[in-house]
């Protein structure tokens, strides 16, 4: 079954096939190209996207996390992962600029009692700032545009402390880089911006150490830590929480 939902942020409609157990999200590009978007197995309960399974690996690797917030939506992916998982121990919420995005993940991934910001995300961001005693644990940061970049107004010490202000004491900043290789430079200097606000150690995860696609890097650990131990601490939480993780995931986590 196929239904198409009119985009508030991308110029053609968004496109959901329901296969199955698999909801499928596609969009159409400006160059007419149409690429998956979004993929979630309800069954498998896992998301075809390497870079959200080790971005779930990033944070949940030392402990389960209290209060999440993820900066942009995915049509739901996220947070089904979490949903699936260890939704009764965690608050979330999400920002998302396009409202139907919000929409597909209410209707086709039954994701309804989630804290949604409808806005834009430094809009959003401010008004997280305002509020008393508002604090995360962990922030996730994925927005790209059309050309695979982080947005520009995310490359300023303002916005960075925007997202450092509500993070906890013991908090950990999580970013998407995407299509690295090709926009090497320009990621550079967001790094040099990010490591004057969070000084700490940081890791790097990639979806392969051939792939220069999607790269996660975890800001502001306690510790450092190498791929050896990485693997040892991810293997003991899997077992003690018995999370039915993708059983390739840990092959395909590098660190450097």
């Amino acid at each position: 079954m196929i239904k198409k939902y009119n985009s508030h942020f991308f110029d053609s409609p968004i496109i959901v096939e329901n296969i199955d157990w698999e909801i499928i999200v596609k969009i159409i590009t400006k160059d007419k190209k149409e690429v998956i978007y979004s993929l979630y197995d309800l069954v498998d309960k896992t998301s075809y996207s390497p870079y959200i399974k080790n971005a779930i690996l990033a944070s949940f690797i030392w402990e389960i996390p209290k209060n999440i917030l993820v900066i942009w939506f995915w049509a739901g992916s996220y947070a089904k992962y979490f949903k699936d998982y260890l939704w009764e121990k965690i608050n979330i919420t999400w920002i998302e600029i396009d409202e139907a995005m919000i929409e597909i993940a209410k209707n086709k991934l039954k994701l309804k009692n989630i804290n949604y910001f409808n806005l834009d995300y430094i809009k959003s961001l401010e008004i997280l700032n305002n509020k008393k005693n508002k604090k995360f644990d962990i922030i996730f940061f994925d927005i790209y545009d059309e050309n695979s970049k982080i947005p520009k107004n995310f490359n300023n010490l303002k916005t960075i402390k925007l997202i450092k202000n509500i993070l906890d004491k013991n908090w950990k900043f999580i970013v998407n880089f995407a299509n690295t290789k090709e926009n090497k430079s320009f990621y550079e200097e967001i790094q040099e911006k990010i490591l004057e606000i969070f000084p700490k150690n940081k890791i790097e995860i990639l979806n392969d150490k051939n792939d220069n696609w999607n790269i996660i890097w975890v800001y502001n650990l306690e510790k450092k830590l190498n791929s050896e131990s990485l693997i040892l601490e991810y293997l003991q939480k899997v077992q003690d929480w018995k999370i039915n993780y993708d059983s390739n995931l840990i092959k395909n986590i590098f660190l450097k």
